[in-house]
């Protein structure tokens, strides 16, 4: 992914009938007209953000200017010209409301308990740092750590390349927890729906949280939200997600190539290189090693959502 588009939004040549239509500028118009209400000229229909200017967006173009008094009715946006400071002047007003509700201060109180379950888990692999062959491992350490580290990570410990995991591991846990302490207020962000459809398609679903490695984690504030009988996710289960993301944010290679639920099917499958990079990996291994959890579908996490 690309990191999010920036306000105002800029583009090098025109959109839309006779324009240039070049493919990152369309999908930022895309991106914008999807992010306005129909009542303010929006786009009636969501428009796919591929960056080709088709007969939907040429449409939702036209209708964002007839929407809005004094505009010229051409179906084109130009550079620096009047319909695209009318498009980012309303743009930047729906960016700006927010509410102590959002989502981003709710992952905020989420991340104390999943600060919890890293520091559980790095307190279990302690051992693991200073020890420097196989001999000391199997001589050492719990068997309940073993058990978790076999389940989730796919470590065996007849192979000598278990030490070089074990640090990948200990280290992705370790760069969480600085996240949590130092930058969780500047790297958490709230996301409105408009933010998320220019990477989701919204008829199968916004996902209730989504990163950027290293850059940011955004959760998003119409789907991020707490149990309430019928909709929503409970604590435990936030506190999942928060981890899972967290993972994605600290490790490039957590992308969608090793990126497998705890309740699919998959999860136990993935080879040792993938549960390695997985997320859902990190946040059951903290499970199992705090509450005794053995079966994956049983983990709190998007498969136990009231929890």
């Amino acid at each position: 992914m690309s990191t999010i588009f920036q306000l105002p939004i800029s583009i090098n040549a025109s959109v839309g009938n006779g324009g240039s239509n070049l493919p990152e500028d369309v999908r930022k118009i895309q991106y914008a007209l999807n992010g306005i209400d129909e009542c303010d000229g929006g786009s009636s229909e969501w428009l796919k953000p591929d960056g080709l200017c088709g007969s939907k967006t040429k449409s939702a173009i036209l209708r964002f200017q007839k929407e809005n008094k004094g505009l010229p009715q051409d179906g084109r946006i130009d550079p620096n010209r009047v319909t695209l400071e009318r498009i980012n002047k309303i743009f930047i007003e729906y960016s700006q409301f927010s509410s102590t509700n959002s989502a981003k201060m709710l992952a905020l109180k989420d991340k104390d308990l999943s600060r919890e379950w890293v520091k559980e888990a790095l307190d279990s692999l302690t051992p693991f740092k200073s020890l420097s062959n196989l001999y000391q491992i199997l001589t050492r350490s719990p068997s309940k750590v073993f058990e978790a580290l076999s389940t989730h990570f796919h470590l065996s410990f007849s192979d000598p390349s278990v030490l070089t995991h074990l640090q990948t591991i200990i280290s992705n846990y370790e760069n969480i927890i600085k996240v949590f302490d130092y930058k969780a207020n500047d790297v958490f962000f709230s996301r409105k729906n408009w933010e998320a459809q220019i990477y989701f398609d919204p008829k199968k679903g916004l996902p209730p949280a989504f990163v950027f490695y290293n850059e940011s984690i955004n959760f998003v504030d119409s789907v991020y939200k707490p149990w309430n009988g019928t909709d929503g996710w409970g604590p435990m289960c936030r506190a999942a997600m928060v981890l899972h993301e967290a993972v994605h944010y600290v490790d490039k290679s957590a992308d969608v190539n090793n990126d497998f639920y705890e309740h699919s099917n998959e999860y136990l499958t993935m080879t040792r290189e993938q549960a390695i990079h997985n997320p859902s990996s990190y946040v059951c291994f903290a499970q199992q090693i705090i509450y005794g959890i053995t079966d994956p579908k049983k983990m709190y996490g998007a498969g136990n959502p009231k929890k």
